[in-house]
């Protein structure tokens, strides 16, 4: 397969086979933008201006926490605290301004530059990869060998599919990628109720064989990735 900057990051992560590739590339581009957002960018009035808008949500100020100094953060959380003072707090007793402020102070809880930024550049991902399945036989195989993609991705990769195929590739290519999610789900199902299974007091002391982290594995599935240390109970 002919490398490009485009290429480059769908090949790697496609060459892992270590779970769904794009769950994988979120978490090296959310690990990426937290050290550029913490490193001399936090300096970049054009960087500043962008985070002071819109923020970041709940899990990637805890990234950015673990990845950047105390000093880092608190630059970049002294413009943006200001932007909300000056943008949702601003002295006014007209009651639609009030209302217009609230509305915009509900939009930057909930917005994220990591997020939006990441989203991005997974949707350019999933774009290269279907077009790549169709041009690169290399790639191809290395597409079909993948263990599986997340509920999410999977659908994701579908509707990509569907912008940018013919019916005929876009045919083919669904039922590749359906092939090996269907596959690995009914795998997971089959786990899940081997687990629940163990319980019944007629197989006490039986084997738990692949099931013991069928949990763990079905909200990875279902949800993404979940940050060391998160509670599987």
């Amino acid at each position: 397969m002919k490398q490009t900057i485009c290429t480059i990051p769908v090949s790697d992560v496609f060459t892992e086979k270590n779970g769904c590739p794009f769950c994988n590339l979120r978490k090296k581009l959310e690990t990426s933008y937290a050290q550029y957002i913490t490193g001399d960018a936090k300096m970049e009035p054009t960087v500043r201006i962008a985070t002071n808008k819109v923020g970041f949500c709940k899990e990637h100020f805890s990234l950015m926490s673990q990845i950047g100094s105390r000093l880092s953060n608190a630059l970049i959380l002294e413009s943006h605290l200001q932007y909300i003072i000056d943008n949702c707090f601003s002295d006014s007793q007209n009651p639609k301004a009030i209302k217009s402020q609230a509305l915009h102070g509900e939009t930057l809880a909930k917005s994220c530059f990591i997020c939006e930024n990441v989203d991005e550049d997974v949707k350019r991902a999933m774009e290269t990869t279907v077009k790549l399945f169709h041009k690169d036989e290399s790639f191809k195989k290395l597409f079909l060998s993948q263990p599986f993609f997340c509920l999410e991705d999977f659908s994701l990769l579908i509707k990509t599919a569907d912008t940018i195929l013919k019916k005929k590739e876009f045919i083919e290519f669904a039922d590749s990628a359906r092939e090996i999610t269907l596959k690995y789900l009914r795998e997971l199902k089959g786990d899940v109720t081997h687990f629940c299974s163990m319980f019944d007091y007629r197989n006490a002391g039986g084997d738990f064989k692949n099931s013991k982290d069928s949990i763990e594995r079905s909200r990875v599935f279902l949800c993404g990735p979940f940050e060391q240390g998160s509670s599987s109970d």
